[in-house]
Parts: structure tokens; sequence; C-alpha cells
């Protein structure tokens, strides 16, 4: 299996409108048709590292996020909805702040071969959807509950059928990585392989393609890791990726810091 570690990232932005709302997220505007290059200023550097300051702003910046967005999502009414957790892993490799990635088996039933964060639907013996997305995040990828910190979650989100409420947590793991392919034991039922790219990568790519998001008039932006490795991030992981990114970035993370760490 070729090493997916700290893929780097090739987007590009099509001719199109875009305009930002709350974190971030863009809506297609097809009748003001511009080339726009949307990006992050550098000034919004937010993680240098994950050192124990950090991940507290981290924490308070979702806990106080949490249910501000404004976006409503449909759900399928013909059917029963059921609750499903996904993990977004922030974790360290070789000293960089990254993300996790998993690639799902090839012999899956649905979004096989796709790329996703560790997550399923909730168990009724689950006492929590933040203990489904543990559980999940261990049975695929072998990394245990405690070792785990979970930072804070997302607004719930329908997949792609909408027969799915996700709810997204978001976690950090403890302990560093140097080598992941050596280092993560997967679930070769359920997992193809595992790769990660830097927060700087993901924040700082040049170029981003954006999608439509289902049958919304949500975007989002599509990621593509090097021709080499052929892997594209989209859908509901890059959505969810996405958002998580801005309201860590927007405002910038790096002036909380300043002033938690002057104590002003």
């Amino acid at each position: 299996m070729p090493n997916f570690k700290n893929a780097s990232m090739n987007t590009y932005i099509p001719i199109s409108q875009f305009f930002k709302t709350q974190y971030g997220v863009r809506f297609f505007n097809a009748s003001n048709k511009t080339t726009v290059y949307p990006t992050i200023s550098t000034s919004m550097r937010p993680m240098q590292n994950f050192d124990e300051k950090t991940i507290e702003l981290i924490r308070a910046r979702l806990k106080n996020s949490l249910g501000k967005s404004n976006i409503k999502f449909k759900y399928n009414t013909n059917k029963v909805v059921k609750d499903a957790a996904v993990l977004l892993p922030f974790c360290v490799v070789q000293g960089e702040p990254s993300v996790l990635f998993t690639i799902r088996s090839k012999y899956l039933k649905t979004h096989n071969g796709e790329v996703s964060f560790p997550g399923g639907k909730k168990e009724i013996t689950d006492p929590s959807l933040s203990f489904t997305a543990l559980r999940e995040t261990n049975e695929e990828i072998g990394i245990r509950p405690e070792d785990i910190d979970i930072l804070g979650q997302s607004t719930p989100l329908p997949n792609k059928d909408q027969t799915l409420k996700v709810y997204p947590f978001i976690g950090f793991i403890k302990t560093p990585f140097e080598n992941i392919i050596d280092e993560i034991h997967f679930n070769k039922d359920e997992v193809q392989g595992v790769f990660t790219v830097t927060i700087e990568e993901l924040l700082y790519s040049e170029k981003k393609q954006w999608k439509r998001l289902g049958n919304t008039n949500l975007t989002y932006p599509v990621f593509q890791a090097s021709s080499m490795v052929g892997i594209e991030i989209w859908g509901l992981t890059a959505f969810i990726l996405d958002t998580i990114l801005r309201r860590l970035t927007v405002p910038p993370l790096t002036t909380e810091i300043k002033t938690f760490m002057s104590g002003q």
C-alpha cells in the first residue's frame, strides 16, 4: 500500500460566484458568473501545535459555536431517520498538526473506496453519540477511546439519501505518530487504508474545487491529493472538514491564544 501520510493537495476553483455566510459556508449564484479565489489570510494560522492551551481554546471555540448555524437541513420523511456519528480526528504526525482520514474498504456495500472519517450508526447499547463515534473509531482503526480527547461537536447533518442524521465529533489523538502506516492497525473488513494531511496543507492550498452538496444550494471544497496517490476528499467528509476548520480560524484562533497566554 502506498504511504498516504501528508499527501499534498492540488485543487482548483471553477468560474463561479460564491459568497460567505456564517462560518464560511458558501452558496452558489449561477446568475452572476465571475472568477473568485477565496483564501484564508496568513494571519489566520490557528494551530502551530496542539499544546494544552491550544486544545482548551479549540474546545471553547467549538462549545461557543455549537447550535449557532443558520442552516436547516431536510431529512427523508418517508423513512425512519437513524442517528449516526463520525469522528474528525486531529493528530500530530512527525511534529505536524494534522487530520487523519480513512479509506473505506472496497468490499463495503456503500461508499466503498471513498475517503471518510471513522464513524457509523448509533447502536441501541450506545449510551451516547460521542460513545458511538469513539466505538466506531476503535473498531475501524484500533485507537482506544481513552487515547482520544473529545474536544466538541458540530451541527448534525444528513447523509446523501437523507436517511441518517450524522453528528460530527472532533477529537484529538493524544499519542503522536511518526509513521501511521506502521502504527495504526486498521480493520481490513471496513478500512482499506489510512492517511493524514497537515492542517497547513488543508488551510493554505492555493486552489480548491467547489462542488454543490447534494440537491442543496450549499457548496463545499473538494480536496485532491497528489496525482500519484489519486485520492479525493469530497462529499460529507469534505463538508464537515471545511465547516470545522472555518469555525476554528474565523475569527483567527491566534488572537485568542495571545489573549489566553497573556492572562487578559
